[in-house]
Formats: structure tokens, C-alpha cells, sequence
């Protein structure tokens, strides 16, 4: 996928998460808004409820005054005892319902209706009192004087809790009218958003189905292109293989020929045909010795097998390689150091034996004019995660660390990938004789035993670091 594509795609999913952040941000919002004002509806209806409860229950006390005047049975003054307890209750209710409100006008008219409360109690006291003294001459009169008073407290009391509910009545409306308008935005926003977000991510699946496919296809070509390289390389390997065994043949050929002319005609050559005839040969031994080791640098590519390996001991490893230098040893006076721990490691004696082989070899080649080669060879056991080189399925594995040393010229670290390629040298043929194959093929051992060899710094000759799985 193309960059831009990728970033529109990831742009996408980034602006669908925004969105469906902002709906649940949104959504909050909205429904605490919409319970607030549900909450405010709930209190006016009961604000609406309360004040008409205070009514109806000063109805009940004066209907239960006005039975015990007529009959002067004290069965009546129940209602009257229960509503005027009642009444306080209320009374206290809706005042504490309306002192959360802002509104000052409320406020005043609950404290009206306190009062006007007051006074129609005082007055109903003081018709029953009145009552109970039917023998006054002016009790007529002033039954009917403290009735009127009665009634003019009453009607006040009408007045104040028709105005309260006039207003509440005007909130309310107002409330459930917003109420309406919140849920209309709410529904139609949450609509929208919802489409919004839903078009997006329907878009960046789209455009990550195309990806999945896109990249599938990618893998399948992938795939088909190693396999051609694998076979490509085999082929390439085979034929390096066969030619290398072929050319072995006239070689041989060719020095015993040169061998044979230089022995039956030495007296009829020149210095100067006996000279050429001698670097011919030489140029022949060469040339066979570079196909010996490319014969097994490519053996290595062609048994790709590992399932063959076998637990190896290194000390075991170690000391077979020394033994099979020691003549090379002697005759360079060379002191060689290795640890005689028992390290089991998975590989063929064989291939491990040529690895350490050649960079023995290579030790007693490089070293400085008249000075005592001195090779060392320690071993340690780390974790993958302590490796360089080492994948992340590879942190929890055991490795054993291979630390080779010696005191020869030394490699400069420019050359540190250099020195692993195949038939590549650092120095000429007249000064340190080789063919450039041994570094290559101690890359290709370790590898193939899946491990890893680098060349590390050092101040004094050489020193390689080999990392071998150590074999449970």
C-alpha cells in the first residue's frame, strides 16, 4: 500500500476513535442534562403537589371546626387535630423544597402562606373556644366576625399557593419544554455522529481488507521468489560443487605433467623454462588447494539437514583440533590455552573440529614476526538476551560463548564484515599464502549449528566471539 494510502487509512481509524470518544463524551453529557431536568420536572410536580396538599388540608381542618360548632360533638376536632399536625409537616416540606430555588418571589410567598397558615389556626382556636360559649349575648355576632376572618385568611391563603403554583406551573412548561428540545439535539447530534463514525470505519475496513489482500498476494510472490532464490542457489551450489570436483582431475594432471617435464628434460630446459615451469606448478598446487576448500565451502550449502547432529563435548572439540596441529604447533613454538569445561552443544564433530580448524590456522599464519604465538580459547554460558545477533524468541535460550584469542597481527575493525566473505583477503598471497575461503566457511559452520560469530575489538591480535546453542 502506498504511503499516502497508509496514512489515509490510519487517519481514518484515528478519526473513528475521536468520534466515537466524542459520542461517549457527548452521550454523558447529554443524559446527565436530560436527568437533571427530569430531576427539575420531578421537583416542580411535587413543589405543584405539596401546595395543593396544604389546601386541602386546611380544608379539613376548617370542615372539622365547622362540624364541632354545629353539633358540639368532639368527635369532629379528629380531622382538626390531624390536619393541624399534618399541616406543620407540609408546611416544612414546601419550604424546604422551594430554598433551593433562586427565586427571591417564591421565597416570600412560602413565608405568606407560613403566616396565613398561622392565623387560620389562631382563628379556628378561636371559634371553637367561642363555640363553647353559647350563652354570651353577642356569641351570634361574634361567631360570624370570627368566620369572616376565617374565611378572608383562607382566601389569602388560596391566593398565595394559586400564585406559587402559577409560577411553578410556568417553570414547569419551561422545563419540559427544554426537556424536548435537549432530547430533539441529543437524538438528531448522536444520529449524525453515529453515521459519521460508522462511514468511517466502514471506510478504513475497506481500506484494510484491500491492505490484508494486498499484502497476501505480496507474501504469496514473496514466497515464490525465495523458493526460486533457494533452488537458484542450490543449483548455483551444485554446479559450484561439480565443476570444483571436475577441475580437480586436470589439475592433478596438470602438475604431474609439469613434475614429469621438469624431472626427463631439466637438462634441455633453460633457467627460464625450468623458472616458468616451477611457478606453473606452483600456480597448480595453488589452484587445487583453492578448490578443496570451495569443494567444502559448498559441501556445507548442500547438507542442509540438521537432524543428524549429535551432542558434542567442545573440550572434546578442542583438544582433537590441537592434536590433529600439533606438528604445526611444534614447529611454531605455539602455547595454545583452552578451558576444559564439558559444554554439550548439538552439531557434527566433524564440521565443529574444521571450524576451530581454520581459525587455528589462521592464528599460526598471521603472527608477528619473532614472537611466540599464544592462543587462547575460554568459554562461557549466557542468555540469548545477553547475545548480540539474538532474536526475541531467542532471549530465553542458553548460548555457550566461545571467546578465541591470539597475539598475531590482528584484524582492523573496518574489515569486520569483510573478513567473512568468500575469497576475500587482506593481505597479498606472497606475504600470508591462503585462499580467502577459511573465515567463510567458519561463518557458514557456525551458522548452520544456528549460531553466530563476529569479530570483536581488541588490542593485541585477534579475537573472534562464537555463540553456540548449549543443548539441553
Amino acid at each position: 500500500m502506498r504511503k499516502q494510502t497508509l496514512q489515509f487509512l490510519y487517519a481514518s481509524l484515528a478519526a473513528a476513535v475521536l468520534l466515537l470518544l466524542s459520542i461517549g463524551v457527548f452521550t454523558f453529557r447529554s443524559l446527565r442534562s436530560l436527568i437533571e431536568q427530569s430531576d427539575a420536572i420531578a421537583h416542580t410536580n411535587k413543589v405543584l403537589f405539596q401546595t395543593e396538599e396544604v389546601i386541602s388540608t386546611m380544608k379539613d381542618a376548617e370542615i372539622g371546626q365547622r362540624g364541632f360548632i354545629l353539633t358540639h360533638d368532639s368527635s369532629f376536632l379528629k380531622p382538626y387535630v390531624d390536619a393541624t399536625q399534618y399541616l406543620g409537616r407540609q408546611l416544612k416540606l414546601v419550604d424546604s423544597l422551594t430554598n433551593f430555588r433562586p427565586q427571591v418571589v417564591q421565597r416570600q410567598r412560602v413565608r405568606r402562606l407560613f403566616y396565613f397558615a398561622q392565623q387560620r389556626d389562631a382563628h379556628i382556636k378561636q371559634l371553637l373556644a367561642a363555640s363553647l360559649e353559647p350563652n354570651r349575648p353577642d356569641y351570634d355576632l361574634r361567631l360570624i366576625a370570627l368566620l369572616n376572618r376565617g374565611k378572608a385568611t383562607m382566601d389569602s391563603a388560596r391566593i398565595v399557593v394559586d400564585s406559587l403554583q402559577q409560577t411553578e406551573k410556568l417553570l414547569l412548561e419551561e422545563r419540559i419544554h427544554h426537556k424536548d428540545q435537549l432530547s430533539a439535539n441529543t437524538l438528531g447530534l448522536f444520529t449524525l455522529i453515529s453515521l459519521l463514525a460508522v462511514l468511517m470505519f466502514s471506510l478504513a475496513f475497506y481500506l484494510l481488507i484491500q491492505e490484508i489482500r494486498r499484502r497476501q498476494n505480496y507474501e504469496r510472490q514473496l514466497e515464490k521468489t525465495v523458493s526460486d532464490l533457494l533452488r537458484t542457489n542450490q543449483d548455483l551450489e551444485q554446479f559450484t560443487y561439480v565443476v570444483s570436483h571436475h577441475l580437480q582431475e586436470p589439475l592433478r594432471k596438470l602438475q604431474t605433467f609439469s613434475t614429469r617435464l621438469v624431472q626427463k628434460h631439466a637438462i634441455e630446459l633453460g633457467d627460464n623454462a625450468r623458472f616458468l615451469m616451477e611457478r606453473m606448478g606452483s600456480t597448480a598446487n595453488q589452484m587445487q588447494t583453492l578448490m578443496a576448500d570451495l569443494l567444502v565451502y559448498t559441501g556445507l550449502g548442500l547438507h542442509g539437514d540438521t537432524t543428524d547432529f549429535e551432542v558434542q563435548d567442545l573440550a572434546v572439540v578442542f583438544q582433537k583440533t590441537v592434536e590433529n596441529h600439533e606438528k604445526q604447533l611444534s614447529a611454531a613454538k605455539a602455547m595454545v590455552q583452552f578451558d576444559k569445561q564439558s559444554w554439550p552443544v548439538l552439531g557434527e564433530m566433524e564440521q565443529l573440529e574444521l571450524l576451530f580448524s581454520h581459525l587455528l590456522q589462521n592464528s599460526l599464519k598471521f603472527v608477528v614476526e619473532n614472537q611466540r604465538p599464544h592462543i587462547s580459547v575460554h568459554t562461557f554460558v549466557i542468555t540469548g538476551e545477553q547475545m548480540p545477533f539474538a532474536t526475541q524468541s531467542q532471549h530465553d535460550e542458553r548460548f555457550v560463548k566461545i571467546v578465541f584469542t591470539d597475539n598475531g597481527i590482528g584484524i582492523d575493525m573496518q574489515y569486520q564484515d569483510k573478513v567473512f566473505g568468500l575469497f576475500q583477503r587482506l593481505h597479498t598471497a606472497d606475504n600470508y599464502p591462503g585462499t580467502g575461503v577459511g573465515l567463510a566457511v567458519c561463518k557458514r559452520i557456525v551458522k548452520r549449528h544456528n549460531g553466530y560469530i563476529h569479530l570483536a575489538a581488541t588490542e593485541v591480535g585477534a579475537a573472534f566471539h562464537i555463540y553456540l546453542p548449549l543443548a539441553n
